[in-house]
């Protein structure tokens, strides 16, 4: 048996290790954003959406966000930043942001990474979290940040612009409800 079938025998043998994953809400005096970038690879159009909830799960304010043809990869930054605005135009000061990338909180826990044309998006994003008195960026999956997925969604239906949502859009109270209560989900 050669040495890349062994291998592959000996991967596929081991038993799958499941995780739960559910959405936390944030603790007083935080608010949390949840934000996601997605890109529509049939289409190549890009879009973002966000929400930002408080300690109890309950909505704040949201968008959603058409962005053209981008790479995901703007798209997640696209998102970041109009949700970091979003959060500084409502006065919050205590912001934990989150999301499904963790090759955008990677750099931005960093501070670096980015080069070219999404500099100037990053630099923005920086520069946003800075003026709250105090901020965290964290990493969550895919299923801790259906919400913030379905905002995105919303997106890709959009002329080019964003779009706030003072209020939840139709759809979206299951996902919170969800959220709300504590659901776990499972990842392989």
């Amino acid at each position: 048996m050669n040495t890349k079938l062994a291998l592959a025998t000996q991967i596929s043998s081991r038993p799958r290790v499941s995780r739960w994953v559910r959405w936390y809400p944030p603790d007083l005096p935080f608010f949390k954003l949840n934000t996601d970038g997605a890109m529509n690879h049939a289409t190549t159009k890009a879009s973002a959406g966000g929400l930002i909830r408080d300690h109890e799960g309950c909505w704040v304010h949201g968008f959603s966000l058409s962005i053209g043809h981008q790479s995901s990869f703007m798209a997640e930054l696209w998102g970041c930043r109009e949700g970091s605005r979003m959060a500084s135009d409502l006065g919050i000061t205590h912001l934990i942001l989150e999301m499904d990338s963790f090759l955008v909180v990677h750099m931005l826990q960093a501070k670096k990474g980015v080069e070219g044309l999404a500099w100037t998006l990053f630099s923005d994003i920086l520069h946003l979290l800075r003026t709250f008195s105090e901020y965290h960026v964290q990493h969550t999956f895919r299923e801790g940040n259906f919400a913030a997925d379905y905002m995105a969604a919303i997106g890709q239906n959009l002329s080019h612009g964003v779009t706030m949502f003072p209020e939840p859009p139709v759809g979206i109270a299951s996902i919170l409800n969800r959220d709300a209560i504590g659901t776990l989900f499972p990842r392989s």
